[in-house]
Formats: structure tokens, C-alpha cells, sequence
């Protein structure tokens, strides 16, 4: 069973504009999916009503978890039944393209057994290739995710209240392996305000904004097919990287 995760607290109209786009998106109804609230209050309050005026599930903790806290179980009731064999994990400020889904799926089949695989990612914030094309990318995107049991049952196990959750996944359990990426993104953060890490919309829009999407352009219906990694990309973006990557890794094992 495929299985997808939301999770929202404090920013309704970005989750109202998230869970729009995944009313949007095709093959929907071939996904298990549920909406989790962190406790926030009345923004919460909205977010609910949101969620179940739109026809999804909803939940919500009893008390306020923050970002980390409440990710971590979040994908934890995700996998809790034992037929789930993939999650995608969708945060209140990513709305997804129309075909994020299909990629999804067709992603969790064809790199199930491939060990170089650790997840796969729908965001790609600058086009570089062809639209239905995907590569390895050593890296973790938390905007829009996916993952299989068993890399799962490797997170679980190690994660730690601080710091960040993603920053232990991408720097302290992948290793040296990949995310699938697609070449145009299918998925757009569009979190300016209100965000745990993003300290204004000008940075935001340097850093995280994408411009062009596969909503943008014509499907071309390849399937999604296997290119090589840019080395621009490879050379530049990891070894601006790779120091602070490093630091991370020495205080997570301490």
C-alpha cells in the first residue's frame, strides 16, 4: 500500500493551497492518506476545518509537538500499518503538481531494490533537463518525499530530538546515498512566512522559490527516464556543502 502524510499547524491558507493541489493531482484515490495537525492553537483550529471541508482525513496531537517533534511521529503513524511498503510525506507549504503522484509511484516500483536509493524527492527548484527525466542526487529535499520500509526502519531507529529532522536524515543515516530527483520540479515551497528555517521572503525566494514547474510545460509522457547528474551541480553544490555536512555528522555521533 502506498501511503500519503500531510502535516500542518499554524499556516492555514498554505495548507489550503497544498491540499488543493493534491485534489488536483492524478491518482489520488490510489493513495491511503491522512492530515496531521500540530497543536497551534486556532490556526489549527483553521487548518481542521480546511481539511475536512476538502474530504481528507484529519488528525491532530493533543499538545503543541514543534516542527521536529512532530514530523518524526507524524511518519511514524504513517508506516504504522504494516501493509504501507511506500510513504510520501508532504509538508503545508508544497503544493504538488498534477503528476507529482504518478512520478511517486512509479519511483517506489522501479528503485525499491536499488540499494544506491535512499528516497525520493518530487523538488527541483532550477529546471535542468527535459521535463520527463529524473537523477541521482546526494542529497536530502525535504519538500516532498517518499520512502520505502526499510529505509524507514533505518530513520526510526536513529532519530534524535535535535537537531533538525532532515539534517539527521541527509547527514547522519543516508551515507553516501542518493534521492531520485525529477529534472523539473514537481513539487514548489512556497513557505515565505511563518517558517521554522527560512528568516525572510527575500531569502526565500533565493533559495527555496521555484519558478518553473512541470505544471508549467507539456507532459511528454517518457515515463520519466534515468539522465546523469549535472556536474555543475555535482562539483559546486556538494562542495559548498560538504564542510558544513561533515560538521553535522561529528556532533550527531558524539
Amino acid at each position: 500500500m502506498h501511503f500519503l502524510s500531510v502535516l500542518g499547524a499554524s499556516r492555514p491558507a498554505y495548507l489550503e493551497q497544498t491540499l488543493q493541489s493534491l485534489r488536483a493531482c492524478y491518482e489520488l484515490d490510489r493513495w491511503s492518506c491522512i492530515v496531521m495537525l500540530d497543536d497551534a492553537g486556532h490556526e489549527a483550529d483553521q487548518c481542521e476545518r480546511i481539511a475536512a471541508l476538502m474530504g481528507f482525513g484529519v488528525e491532530r496531537f493533543p499538545v503543541r509537538m514543534g516542527c521536529n517533534a512532530a514530523t518524526i511521529e507524524t511518519l511514524r503513524m504513517a508506516w504504522a500499518d504494516p501493509s504501507v511498503q511506500f510513504v510520501c510525506h508532504v509538508e503545508d507549504d508544497t503544493p504538488l503538481c498534477r503528476d507529482a503522484l504518478v512520478y511517486m509511484r512509479e519511483m517506489a516500483a522501479r528503485y525499491r531494490e536499488d540499494r544506491d536509493v535512499f528516497t525520493v524527492s518530487a523538488y527541483q527548484r532550477v529546471p535542468l533537463a527535459g521535463l520527463s527525466s529524473c537523477y541521482r542526487r546526494r542529497w536530502f529535499t525535504p519538500w516532498v518525499w517518499g520512502t520505502w520500509r526499510d529505509r524507514w526502519e533505518e530513520m526510526a531507529a536513529k532519530f534524535g530530538p535535535e537537531p533538525s529532522w532532515d539534517w539527521q536524515v541527509n547527514h547522519a543515516m543516508r551515507g553516501d546515498r542518493c534521492e531520485i530527483a525529477p529534472t523539473v520540479s514537481l513539487s514548489r515551497n512556497i513557505g515565505a512566512e511563518g517558517g521554522t528555517h527560512v528568516p525572510s521572503a527575500v531569502w526565500h525566494r533565493e533559495h527555496q522559490y521555484v519558478q518553473t514547474t512541470s505544471d508549467d510545460v507539456p507532459l511528454d509522457g517518457q515515463g520519466w527516464p534515468e539522465v546523469a547528474e549535472p556536474a555543475w551541480l555535482s562539483e559546486e553544490h556538494y562542495a559548498m556543502l560538504g564542510q558544513r555536512a561533515e560538521t553535522f555528522r561529528k556532533a550527531f555521533d558524539e
